[in-house]
This record gives C-alpha cells, sequence and structure tokens, in this order.
C-alpha cells in the first residue's frame, strides 16, 4: 500500500539557489533576503485578501528567513516577497532574482542538477481506480 503512496506522491518544494558565499555574502552585506513566491497556489502559496503572502510553504520560508538571519548575526534583516510564475520560478532562482523560491512543485533529476532541492515536506496521492471484480470478469480473458 505504502508503494503506491509512494509512486504517486505530489512533493511540494523549498528550492534555493546553490550554497555559495556569493548569495549569503550578499544578504549579509545588504541585509535582504528575496523569497519567490507564486500568487496562485492556494493553500501553498498565493496572496490573502490584503495582498499578502500566505500559505504553508510561505510560512516555510519564512522560518527559513528567521534561522538565516540568526545564523547570519543580523539585527535586522528585510524579506522582499518576489512574485513569481511556474514558468518564471526557477529561472528567478538561477538568474539570482530571488534567494529563495517557494511553491508546489515536483522534483526531477534536471531541477535536482541545476538547483539545491529541499523536499518533500508534504505528500499526497492521487486518486486511483480499483476493479470491483477481478479484471479476469470484466475482460473475459
Amino acid at each position: 500500500m505504502i508503494a503506491p503512496i509512494l509512486a504517486a506522491m505530489l512533493l511540494l518544494l523549498a528550492v534555493v539557489a546553490p550554497a555559495s558565499a556569493g548569495t549569503l555574502d550578499r544578504v549579509r552585506d545588504q541585509g535582504v533576503f528575496r523569497i519567490g513566491y507564486r500568487t496562485d497556489a492556494v493553500p501553498f502559496a498565493y496572496n490573502n485578501p490584503s495582498g499578502q503572502p500566505t500559505g504553508y510553504v510561505v510560512d516555510l520560508c519564512r522560518a527559513v528567513a528567521a534561522d538565516l538571519k540568526r545564523q547570519l548575526r543580523l539585527a535586522n534583516l528585510k524579506v522582499d516577497y518576489v512574485p513569481v510564475t511556474a514558468e518564471n520560478g526557477f529561472a528567478a532562482v538561477k538568474d539570482g532574482q530571488v534567494d529563495i523560491l517557494c511553491g508546489p512543485t515536483t522534483q526531477s533529476l534536471a531541477r535536482r542538477d541545476r538547483l539545491s532541492v529541499v523536499g518533500p515536506h508534504r505528500m499526497s496521492t492521487w486518486p486511483s481506480l480499483t476493479a470491483a471484480k477481478p479484471v479476469s470478469a470484466v475482460t473475459g480473458t
């Protein structure tokens, strides 16, 4: 029973740029951490009625920002939320427009080759069909 669940799981990931002194130095020097988030991925990442970023994955990225502030020993760390889409989110990380991408996505080997991927932090199953009768009774074989 676990194998089908694992085979059909949906991974929600926080994607971060490859660990580099340059990114951490920039965050430390500028005091700004840029979180890329989807505005249309309810309940994971979206804008609430007030227009503020919210959702399960956004909360995880806020926790990352708080821990980064502590680890870098910063008195203040400004968090900028940068809206991204499913189409441009990975490019925004790669091009340095955001420091971390928070939103629902699936893992792939190609994505793992280009970026550091953290996950899974949520699994879900896809609906499956089961026959009420043995397949031989349905097909006549």
